[in-house]
């Protein structure tokens, strides 16, 4: 009888294979913060940002120049209908989105990946919400973010109507309710739509691939395909918005050093911030802003730039 492979048996290879920050680079980094702060006070995030950059890009001296967002792009059962959001993401292909106006500020290229909008993602309350095929297809999918290679790679989503999908796998993963995580700018509904979801899964409790198959959108496994395909890479990724949030609490659940490349743009709410920090990546910017659509990964991108600026030869 044939070996069957399992769908996720390559993705978790490939996990197991992940480069590390570089050494020397960062210290030739640290180096550059120290001479050019000297005097000066501390640089802070500023400074930590320009060395997490060349530790990941394996630079001597990090770049920014060559900065990309990605939006994945996905309908859902509860958000807008398809033909609304595709309104929204010919808004942002055309420059008419605010993210578009930001990118075109910091000199940010700007990608959106359209994941089937014509088949919303079904409530978690009625079965998982995909198998593990059709999760994996989307993780292989998510990897084309990747494409256009650079120094920096973000990645947000559009995607109305995932709020409590992401709630649910952050507690099954991170554990608390979702009533915790969402804090008090989330509304009632969406709690309790999580919280049943919960209670219609338990098994994906401290589970990150049951968790992504039982309440992951498409959005959130092509998160975790992009996440991972930039590590191969050496491209830093910065994360933005609740999909993002989800998808770095699967693969932190799965190996524990897979967001180490990873930074966090900002945080919708002071509870977001907190599920940000709960995974080791707080958050660079604490706007409080939840504009969506990766607003906050431009905005980030551009204080990476600026730290570039600052701190190169």
């Amino acid at each position: 009888m044939p070996h069957t492979i399992q769908p996720f048996s390559d993705f978790l290879n490939l996990l197991g294979e992940l480069p590390s920050a570089d050494s020397c680079s960062s210290k030739a980094a640290s180096k550059a913060v120290l001479l050019k702060s000297e005097g000066l006070g501390s640089a802070g995030r500023l400074g930590s940002a320009y060395v997490w950059l060349g530790a990941w890009q394996a630079a001597k001296e990090p770049k920014s120049s060559e900065a990309h967002i990605c939006l994945f792009a996905a309908s859902h059962e509860k958000g807008s209908d398809s033909q609304s959001l595709a309104k929204i993401i010919v808004q942002a292909s055309q420059g008419r989105a605010a993210v578009s106006a930001l990118c075109k500020s910091h000199g940010i290229g700007l990608r959106v990946l359209e994941l089937a909008l014509e088949m919303p993602v079904q409530s978690p309350k009625n079965g998982p919400i995909s198998g593990e095929r059709d999760a994996m297809a989307a993780i292989a999918f998510g990897m084309e973010s990747t494409a256009s290679g650079g120094h920096i790679l973000a990645l947000g989503d559009i995607a109305y109507g995932n709020d409590a999908n992401c709630l649910a796998i952050l507690s099954a993963l991170i554990g608390d309710t979702p009533s915790h995580w969402a804090g008090h700018d989330v509304p009632s509904d969406i709690i309790a739509h999580a919280e049943d979801c919960l209670k219609s899964h338990k098994s994906a409790t401290n589970d990150g691939l049951k968790a992504l198959c039982a309440f992951g959108g498409r959005e959130v496994a092509a998160m975790m395909g992009g996440i991972i395909a930039a590590r191969s890479q050496r491209i830093p990724i910065v994360l933005d918005g609740w999909a993002a949030l989800a998808a770095a609490a699967v693969l932190k659940s799965i190996k524990t050093d897979s967001l180490d490349h990873c930074m966090a743009a900002s945080a919708a709410s002071h509870a977001q911030a907190k599920a940000w920090e709960t995974i080791g990546l707080p958050p660079l910017l604490q706007l409080n802003m939840d504009m969506g659509q990766g607003c906050g990964a431009a905005l980030a991108i551009g204080i990476i730039k600026s730290a570039v600026d600052l701190f190169s030869e």
